[in-house]
């Protein structure tokens, strides 16, 4: 399954197009979105049968500890890729998981913990991770990781979020919320910034039910 799973990154890779962080999408070329699309489709199956969690390479969290991705295994997380000074965005995904968060049954409330990565590998640091936790008041149940670039990038590819960095500073991204199983397998992707909230939760008791 492993080698399944990096197979595909090579194709994933020359198939990135991008969406903005602000308000409006940046407009891309069609021809090359609709190529992508395609691309992330055909592949989308194989992806999500593999665990995630199979990437090697540490990663560092909030609190400056090194971490694997397969220490997030045993619980259901709900993900998202952000970067810490995105203005509009990030903080509305972030916004949504908190509410899906204050949604959770009191049940299932130590079955879910909820992972943010940050894109910006040079500039949130583990001491800007901590300072955005306490900011967005969030608590143990989340974690927060920054890892080299080409970390960042073998993710992003795996989770299908496709991001490349403006010469001005920042991101454009695509936004989504993707739920992995207790083993690292992508169960749902929530995209945009609309969310229907208790749809999410349901989507989250499912994997934990399934899980």
């Amino acid at each position: 399954m492993k080698n399944i799973l990096f197979k595909i990154l090579p194709a994933l890779l020359l198939s990135v197009s991008l969406f903005s962080c602000s308000k409006n999408d940046m407009q891309g070329d069609k021809g090359n979105m609709n190529k992508a699309q395609k691309t992330m489709s055909a592949q989308k199956e194989s992806i999500a049968q593999n665990s995630l969690y199979q990437l090697s390479g540490d990663w560092t969290n909030q609190y400056g500890k090194e971490v694997s991705l397969n220490q997030l295994t045993g619980k259901v997380q709900v993900t998202a890729m952000i970067f810490t000074h995105c203005g509009y965005a990030c903080p509305k995904m972030v916004d949504n998981m908190k509410a899906i968060e204050e949604k959770l049954p009191k049940e299932l409330k130590n079955k879910v913990d909820f992972l943010l990565i940050s894109f910006d590998s040079k500039n949130d640091t583990s001491a800007r991770l901590n300072q955005y936790a306490a900011q967005k008041q969030l608590d143990d149940s989340w974690t927060l990781l920054h890892g080299s670039s080409d970390q960042v990038r073998m993710l992003s590819m795996l989770l299908q979020i496709q991001y490349a960095p403006l010469q001005g500073g920042g991101f454009n991204h695509s936004n989504a919320i993707t739920i992995l199983d207790k083993e690292g397998g992508i169960s749902q992707r929530i995209e945009g910034l609309e969310i229907n909230v208790d749809q999410a939760v349901n989507a989250v008791k499912e994997a934990v039910n399934r899980s």
